[in-house]
């Protein structure tokens, strides 16, 4: 018979943020090497056919921050918790005091949730949440960015329903 365990400190592949850019090095020595005339002309395609340009391209579609709460946010009240957005939290790691905007905060039940999206950048403050577990004070929830597809509702509903599950696992609510 198949048995399902939790993981305690399971890890969810952190996706990258941010733009990049693709280069073609063979091509742009080519054009060098061959003078000036062909490297404008490719210079013009680029700026004028979207299909020749190979400039600065984003990363595809990740659900907003104030989307991803809405659905988030809706789980915990279904769940008759209490959330105050945009909560201030201090917490002390490596003698060091890191402030951070936590997206929704229960203070009395010292539970909530960061959804990282963009905006986000405390990258300390992510990895001593990411190295205790839900077990140990405080309990938050790093939701880490979705895709957004026709199904990007249910999946953050999932992964909020599960956090809040293992909570009551463990008695914790």
């Amino acid at each position: 018979m198949l048995e399902i365990k939790p993981q305690k400190n399971y890890k969810v592949a952190k996706y990258l943020i941010g733009k990049y850019q693709v280069t073609n090095r063979n091509v742009s020595n080519a054009l060098i090497k061959k003078g000036l005339i062909p490297l404008s002309f490719a210079a013009i395609m680029e700026l004028c056919v979207p299909i020749a340009c190979m400039g600065v391209t984003d990363f595809p579609d990740v659900v907003p921050e104030n989307e991803a709460r809405l659905v988030i946010n809706k789980i915990f009240a279904d769940n008759d918790i209490n959330l105050i957005e945009d909560y201030r939290y201090i917490l002390n790691y490596n003698n060091n005091n890191l402030e951070y905007d936590l997206d929704g905060y229960n203070d009395s039940l010292n539970i909530g949730y960061e959804y990282l999206s963009r905006d986000d950048s405390s990258n300390d403050f992510v990895e001593y949440i990411d190295s205790i577990g839900i077990e140990n004070e405080p309990h938050l929830k790093l939701i880490y960015p979705e895709f957004k597809d026709d199904s990007y509702e249910q999946r953050l509903e999932a992964i909020t329903q599960q956090f809040l599950d293992s909570l009551k696992q463990l008695g914790i609510i």
